[in-house]
């Protein structure tokens, strides 16, 4: 048999119905299989995906047919449950031709056969690779450089080792976070700041050099408060795939059910969507449903993990006269590492905290409580941002004391710098600071009073390089 230059992706999948035992693989496109190792087939039932076992799951048959091969799971399936079959033939060569032999059309064709179908399978998984562009090089990796993230180089187009760690970037996501608030509201001020800046510059406030950049900015803000606005607000709705709230930081990076084994289906139940019960274990806190279809116990859903040191034992008992069914119970962390959850800090104010190695359980110093308050600067221009004093808050609304600044380079030469300071009243309130291009610096344990109708002011007295897009930012308590 000889399966011509058929176009074939040597991939099916098929959804089934309750009791379906059968996947014919010829349809729409040719599958041809010559051995019923030559395929690898999953299931994917309630969510979860599992490789099955030939023989033990599922048999193939009608081999070396067109259009294709037959698969016939051991058991019928649920409903919904979807099959996927993929081709995998090992890529070997198991037979030879002898001096002299005389070639035979079946078996000339039978090794045409296998260079066609190992042919197809490889372009299938080439077409699902990371590509260049025709006409340029192929992409190539940097050398593994522990903790580093990856760029690009625009200079020479391609991927390096970054000078700043996937932590930095952490940091960065937290500001922007911290920061989308400030940025929404600021678009609209911006605008009408840049008549008033422009008319304070000559005033006893500041110095001459601080008040003409304070104008510069604030025409540049007119112009691109929106995009920044924006961009904030992209960067904290894309970053904080928090965990959720949890009662301690212990709760948080301990463990909790995320999940669950096999499921043994048992009988007779009743039919419906019920609330799922613990029992056992140590800890407490998990919820979930469950659903049983044709008496039988069909899914698991946990809604809330909970906080265990050992896990307790799923019960179905409310579903009236569901016997046999079980799951084992699949302890996990509640938030891994890299990720994002807020506990209480005081009996009124949550924290955002992230995970790091350990686990450990890291105070962004991100506060959700109205008794903190907050003051910041985007300063953006195109060109380069100038040196010169940028207004944070011209006049503070309520009494606070400042105890953390956040600053960052957010975009410019590599390995530029910025020198700051923080101001109040046009007086040096702390710095100067220094900070370098990929690497965001967060300073804590400050106690800076600021009184009702102060101005704050971020100051940059020096940068190397190129910078066009600096943001710094001030915390405090309400006093």
């Amino acid at each position: 048999m000889s399966y011509g230059l058929a176009v074939s992706p040597r991939y099916k999948t098929a959804t089934l119905d309750a009791g379906d035992t059968i996947v014919d693989l010829g349809s729409p496109d040719p599958f041809p299989v010559i051995a019923a190792t030559d395929v690898k087939v999953f299931r994917t039932r309630a969510g979860v995906r599992a490789q099955l076992v030939l023989d033990a799951d599922y048999a193939v048959s009608l081999l070396n047919q067109l259009p294709g091969a037959r698969v016939t799971l051991a058991s019928g399936a649920l409903q919904g449950d979807v099959i996927e079959v993929v081709g995998k033939r090992p890529i070997a060569r198991p037979t030879d031709l002898n001096d002299g032999q005389k070639f035979s059309e079946e078996g000339l064709n039978a090794e045409f056969d296998v260079l066609t179908i190992e042919q197809q399978e490889a372009r299938r998984d080439i077409d699902r690779t990371v590509t260049s562009p025709l006409g340029e090089a192929g992409l190539e990796m940097p050398e593994y450089d522990a903790g580093k993230a990856l760029a690009w180089d625009s200079a020479e187009r391609k991927l390096i080792n970054a000078p700043y760690a996937p932590g930095d970037i952490a940091s960065a996501v937290i500001a922007a976070a911290a920061s989308a608030g400030a940025a929404a509201g600021s678009a609209g001020a911006a605008a009408g700041s840049a008549g008033a800046a422009a008319g304070s510059a000559g005033a006893a406030e500041g110095s001459a050099t601080a008040a003409a950049g304070s104008a510069g900015v604030a025409v540049a803000n007119a112009a691109t408060a929106a995009v920044a606005s924006t961009t904030a607000q992209a960067a904290r709705d894309a970053s904080l795939y928090g965990k959720g709230i949890f009662p301690t930081t212990a709760a948080a990076i301990g463990l909790g059910i995320v999940g669950h084994g096999a499921i043994t289906p048992g009988a007779t139940g009743t039919d419906g969507t019920f609330d799922l019960a613990f029992t056992g274990g140590i800890g407490s806190g998990a919820a979930g449903r469950f659903v049983v279809a044709g008496g039988v116990l069909t899914q698991i859903l946990i809604t809330a993990p909970g906080s265990y040191t050992v896990a307790p034992a799923f019960s179905f008992a409310a579903s009236a006269g569901l016997a046999g069914a079980a799951a084992a119970v699949v302890l996990g962390a509640n938030a891994n590492v890299g990720e994002y959850f807020w506990a209480p800090v005081s009996a009124e104010t949550l924290g955002l905290y992230s995970v790091s190695a350990g686990p450990v359980a890291t105070d962004t110093g991100v506060r959700s409580a109205t008794r903190f308050e907050e003051y910041g600067v985007t300063i953006y221009k195109s060109d380069g941002i100038d040196l010169g004093g940028y207004y944070a808050e011209r006049s503070a609304s309520v009494a606070s004391t400042l105890t953390k600044i956040f600053a960052e380079i957010i975009a410019s030469d590599i390995g530029a710098e910025v020198d700051f300071y923080l101001a109040v009243n046009g007086s040096v309130a702390y710095g100067p600071e220094t900070v370098v291009f990929g690497a965001p610096i967060s300073i804590s344990g400050l106690s800076i009073a600021i009184g009702e109708g102060d101005q704050i002011s971020f100051f940059i007295l020096y940068m190397a390089g190129n910078v066009t897009d600096f943001f710094a930012k001030t915390y405090g308590e309400i006093v």
